[in-house]
């Protein structure tokens, strides 16, 4: 995703940048499915290019890209680029809609529906709509690094975000004709959401899920993870005998943060060193796990939910298999203290849904209150101890809440 300008327009003396966002990176499952995703927004170069990105890797060979909050101060020019292919070779072919493009000055018309593109060597893309759609074939003109000018025929396929700021799109790998008319009348996955705040693509083919989670404050109504206290990836695959594998990973590094080169002076400023972030995943249903990694246990469960947690690490994917835990004996008065997570805490205290919540200092002195909420933000209390009521019908339960930096 970028903006379309003029060479010279795209020269700049600004040096390597980074970007404030740390959301960026991968998970894996096995090493045989998993998902990309990148928040991203421009805070140097003036354009207010913003985006949120996934690529969802199946064990099928499907991959499905996902855009959203697609945006810039060149609203016209903002696009998302799908293919961009030399065609350097007389035996190389391309069809759109199952009709080999013969033509060398070629323009697709939209059809306001689906689209497929395949080309000889077996790569085949899906678009489900085709509105904002471009795809071309023609002599494309440019230079090279070292500022040459070169030309070439070019195939090209981009979507315009000039009225529009989400793309969809599905990849086949090693792909027949047959199966793209199928993915046309019955595609293959669903995309269960797609906004701002979370990707979510699930294939009931394999039973598989994965998710994006872009932001720390979603609750998802449905599917294995409920909440996250902060942005992750994840994989979901459902096995035999009722039991899930889940593979996680908080993709920010955590470490130091500059501008730009100019402010890095060493290789451990740029690139070390990490600090771990602590992760609480809230997962519906009561689970168990025979051996759980030392950075992980499981701090509460009731027969709705289960709260993972784990201590992150430099961007890593941390995989594990989830059995159902049909025990009656579940966390209770013992577990009283993890009804409230994090906890410490430094901005969002988490709990279940309840009818009331209040919240009091030691003294008894009451500083929030609400109703049918499942948390409150602390970020400017100070540190300190504080008191969590938690009120449903004639029950309550009050719980020691440690605030910190």
């Amino acid at each position: 995703t970028s903006i379309n300008l003029a060479l010279p327009q795209l020269k700049s003396n600004i040096q390597r940048v980074f970007s404030p966002n740390t959301f960026v990176g991968g998970v894996h499952q096995d090493n045989k499915c998993g998902v990309w995703a990148m928040a991203h927004e421009d805070s140097h170069y003036g354009t207010g290019l913003q985006f949120k990105k996934s690529i969802f890797f199946f064990e099928s060979g499907l991959m499905v890209c996902l855009g959203s909050d697609i945006s810039s101060a060149y609203a016209s020019k903002t696009q998302s680029t799908l293919l961009q292919n030399v065609l350097s070779s007389s035996d190389y072919t391309f069809a759109v809609n199952g009709k080999t493009v013969s033509e060398t000055d070629y323009t697709y018309s939209p059809q306001n529906g689906p689209v497929t593109i395949l080309d000889n060597q077996g790569k085949g893309i899906y678009v489900p709509m085709d509105t904002h759609l471009n795809i071309t074939r023609g002599i494309q003109n440019s230079e090279t690094m070292r500022c040459q000018e070169s030309s070439g025929d070019v195939i090209t396929a981009w979507f315009n975000h000039a009225s529009d700021n989400s793309y969809e799109y599905a990849i086949l790998m090693k792909a027949t004709p047959d199966e793209l008319e199928d993915m046309v009348a019955t595609p293959s996955y669903e995309v269960v959401r797609q906004d701002e705040k979370a990707h979510i693509v699930s294939l009931p083919g394999t039973k598989q899920t994965a998710y994006a989670l872009f932001d720390s404050k979603v609750e998802l109504t449905s599917g294995l993870i409920k909440s996250s206290t902060l942005p992750i990836m994840a994989m979901v695959s459902q096995l035999a005998n009722g039991h899930q594998k889940i593979s996680i990973c908080n993709p920010d590094f955590n470490r130091n943060k500059p501008r730009d080169i100019g402010d890095v002076n060493t290789f451990d400023e740029l690139f070390g060193p990490f600090q771990p972030q602590t992760l609480q995943i809230e997962l519906r249903d009561a689970w168990d796990v025979e051996s759980l990694p030392a950075n992980m246990k499981i701090i509460a469960k009731s027969a709705e939910t289960t709260i993972l947690e784990i201590e992150t690490h430099d961007a890593l994917s941390y995989t594990i298999t989830l059995q159902p835990d049909t025990s009656t004996s579940l966390f209770h008065s013992d577990g009283m203290q993890q009804m409230a997570w994090p906890n410490p805490v430094t901005q969002d205290i988490h709990f279940h849904s309840v009818e009331q919540a209040h919240i009091f200092t030691l003294e008894g002195t009451l500083l929030a209150s609400g109703e049918n909420i499942s948390s409150f933000n602390m970020t400017n209390y100070q540190t300190g101890t504080y008191l969590l009521k938690l009120v449903n019908g004639s029950n309550s339960q009050t719980v020691k809440i440690i605030k910190t930096k």
